[in-house]
């Protein structure tokens, strides 16, 4: 019994692995799990391949040509300011450059010419602006006399010591202005962007100058050839500190010198156009020619706002000039302050917090030996 049982599973056990390795799927080599597509060269592939027709081999590629130069940008009517490193897109300096070579490459106009046509295109542009601090001066001239009176309140008021009559001599002027129309504000804003728009035409051109544009070293006019160095003469600078302290006296930008103090005033008339005659005496000739430039500009604009028909046009009043008299001098004003300033009484306030500090040095002080 026990031999038929083993000779039986033998017997199964033979028949199982005779299907399994005449299984068609199994047994095939051609599997697609064990099927690799690899073949190598042989000397059939090289002696016996065909030849290639019409086979050219290109031409190797030609360098870059060379960047013009400067030189031949110029003859050829070409901007210089990306070669000089002169533009960028977020700066106004740069766009006022551009339009000055602009002028100077199409109209084929000397860069004499072309720094005064520019400065003159650009302060017609902005004429509102001092169209609107004539307004504001001529309204502070109407009331010059209300505002003097609140001004000496508060100067006695400080004289005294007497804090809250400052402030209720402060709200009271605030008040008055409001109703009047008369803004601070205003004014110094207008100041401001007239400041920066001469200020960025000054950068301009001052670029130009420290790169050393082509044409500047020919391009003046007269005694001040050329435009990369100061005035050998300073004719430029004197004129341009001259015209610059009438402009101030007559208030074309700041719209009157009144509301400044004495001191302010006499710095504004006399210190800022000295240090514009020694800084221009250093600056290359074409920045003296544009500051002198604006400020002809300006005193033309003073000349102009004094005739009643652009006045009437422009809805400008007339400016009413201070009475006889009232003109002291600045600084003798500022001394007269200073003496009374020095005479006067110190208040109870004033009196308490000297004690004060006395009884604290007094309490911190070493005690002597007897």
């Amino acid at each position: 019994m026990l031999h038929l049982a083993r000779n039986g599973g033998r017997v199964f056990s033979k028949t199982i692995y005779r299907s399994i390795t005449s299984h068609t799927i199994l047994n095939n080599k051609s599997n697609v799990f064990n099927e690799v597509q690899c073949r190598g060269i042989n000397t059939k592939d090289i002696f016996n391949s065909e030849t290639i027709k019409d086979f050219v081999i290109p031409e190797s590629p030609l360098p870059p040509l060379p960047r013009p130069s400067i030189t031949e940008l110029l003859s050829q009517g070409e901007s210089l300011l990306s070669e000089l490193s002169l533009f960028s897109w977020y700066t106004p300096t740069s766009y006022l450059r551009y339009g000055m070579e602009w002028c100077h490459l199409n109209f084929d106009m000397p860069w004499w010419s072309t720094i005064m046509a520019s400065t003159v295109a650009l302060r017609l542009l902005l004429i509102y602006l001092p169209i609107i601090s004539r307004r504001n001066a001529a309204i502070q001239s109407k009331y010059r006399n209300e505002m003097k009176e609140f001004n000496d309140q508060m100067q006695e008021a400080k004289l005294q010591g007497d804090h809250r009559k400052v402030q209720h001599a402060l709200v009271k002027q605030h008040a008055f202005m409001k109703e009047k129309g008369i803004s601070m504000w205003k004014q110094s804003l207008l100041t401001i962007g007239n400041g920066a728009v001469f200020l960025s035409q000054f950068l301009a051109i001052k670029k130009f100058t420290t790169v050393q544009y082509p044409g500047f070293e020919t391009g003046g006019i007269l005694w001040f050839d050329n435009l990369l160095l100061p005035d050998p003469y300073y004719i430029l600078p004197v004129a341009t500190a001259i015209t610059m302290h009438i402009t101030l006296r007559l208030g074309v930008e700041t719209a009157g010198l009144e509301q400044f103090s004495p001191l302010v005033q006499t710095l504004m008339l006399y210190g800022v156009p000295v240090i514009v005659l020694t800084s221009s005496c250093l600056f290359p000739s074409a920045i003296g020619l544009y500051w002198l430039t604006s400020n002809l500009i300006s005193l033309s604009f003073a000349g102009l706002f004094k005739v009643e028909f652009v006045r009437n046009l422009f809805k400008i009043q007339k400016t009413i000039p201070p009475p006889k008299g009232a003109n002291k001098s600045a600084f003798e004003d500022m001394m007269n302050r200073y003496r009374a300033t020095k005479c006067v009484e110190p208040s109870l306030s004033e009196i308490r917090n000297k004690d004060l500090i006395n009884f604290r040095k007094a309490g911190k002080s070493s005690v002597g030996k007897p």
